[in-house]
């Protein structure tokens, strides 16, 4: 019974952290993605809240359903090995696509995008080839700490291996694909060769007439109608409009009856506003936040809107595998090492704990 008792707790606790830790991943991961696919060496990682990352982890999970399935087979027993490999297979050959498909298009939802794949199979064939041959050992390597830690026996040993590992994967991996989409965003779509179209035969107009042109036939205007009576403000006439370019006639004093018409009473918006001050005293100010004056280098170079910047002469070798140790990077690499351990030591005593 108190074994029952302690595997609940430990699931109960294993959720609510595995929460928190898939949404910090899916966030540094996207980070790394968008950032890198923008041309920038050095991420800088933004300050969003934490419902956002719940956002990235939905949309990571999303996409990545579909080529996890046989993995999930793999934890309940039914496939073994084989379901860990092909896993580790389809999301090698069709994760980076559904992902750069899905960020080129007009929704998030879409899994391919027909554009996309113009541009990768006719012209950066080869620059995908190098991307799996680059990207297939760092999901390998993740794949084999996965089965050493959590399918074998003692694979408490390789814990803290494996979570530093996973963590490098995952960020190295972000580089990769983030790398794969800044040389696409330097392509562009094949031209297509205009078709000729066929002379049309000239048409002859037929002569326009305009009914309103004559007198009898022009409408009447509001100041030739009798006025509306109104319960308080009194008779009241309609502005005229003027179909041609005769000068506007004289507004009557009176209307019919000869009593004198009441206009319209003025537009509230028409009447200039008092201004209080003087325009050469400035008005008084509070003091202004520091973010205001002092704008980040990723905010001013969203301001400026200017090009990427082109790829590197090695695009999977500059800054791909040292990306870990620049300054902006390594802290949260620590971080999301430190919290893929204590994950990891979460569902270990949750395996030792199960009553089957």
């Amino acid at each position: 019974m108190g074994g029952a008792i302690f595997f609940v707790l430990t699931l109960v606790a294993t959720m609510i952290v595995g929460t928190y830790v898939l949404a910090y991943a899916a966030h540094c991961f996207f980070t790394v993605v968008e950032q890198t696919a923008a041309g920038n060496d050095e991420v800088v990682w933004p300050n969003i809240p934490y419902t956002d990352w719940l956002w990235e982890a939905v949309y990571i999970l999303w996409l990545s359903a579909l080529w996890l399935a046989p993995f999930a087979f793999t934890v309940s027993g039914r496939a073994g090995t084989a379901g860990l490999i092909t896993s580790a297979a389809l999301v090698w050959l069709f994760f980076p696509i559904t992902l750069l498909s899905s960020m080129s298009a007009s929704t998030r939802w879409a899994l391919l995008s027909p554009s996309l794949l113009r541009r990768l199979l006719g012209q950066r064939t080869g620059s995908l080839l190098l991307f799996y041959l680059h990207s297939g050992p760092v999901l390998a390597a993740a794949a084999a700490l996965l089965y050493l830690t959590f399918f074998r026996h003692g694979g408490l040993a390789y814990l803290l291996l494996t979570a530093a590992g996973l963590a490098a994967a995952l960020l190295i991996y972000g580089r990769q694909i983030g790398r794969l989409a800044h040389l696409i965003t330097h392509t562009r779509d094949p031209v297509l060769r205009p078709r000729r179209r066929r002379q049309q035969p000239a048409q002859v107009r037929a002569a326009a007439h305009d009914p309103w042109t004559y007198e009898e036939n022009r409408p009447r205007q509001p100041s030739e109608l009798p006025p509306v009576m109104s319960p308080l403000e009194g008779p009241i006439i309609g502005y005229d409009v003027r179909f041609d370019d005769r000068p506007a006639p004289e507004p009557p004093d009176s209307g019919r009856s000869g009593n004198p018409v009441r206009r319209r009473p003025p537009d509230i918006d028409d009447v200039p506003y008092e201004l209080q001050g003087s325009p050469s005293v400035d008005p008084p100010r509070g003091p202004m936040p520091k973010d205001w004056t002092e704008p980040t280098e990723y905010e001013m170079s969203l301001a400026r809107g200017s090009t990427p910047p082109p790829p590197p002469a090695h695009p999977w070798a500059t800054g791909v595998y040292n990306f870990l140790l620049y300054s902006k990077t390594f802290p949260n690499f620590g971080v999301l090492a430190i919290a893929f351990t204590f994950l990891g030591f979460l569902i270990t005593a949750l395996i030792g704990l199960n009553p089957s």
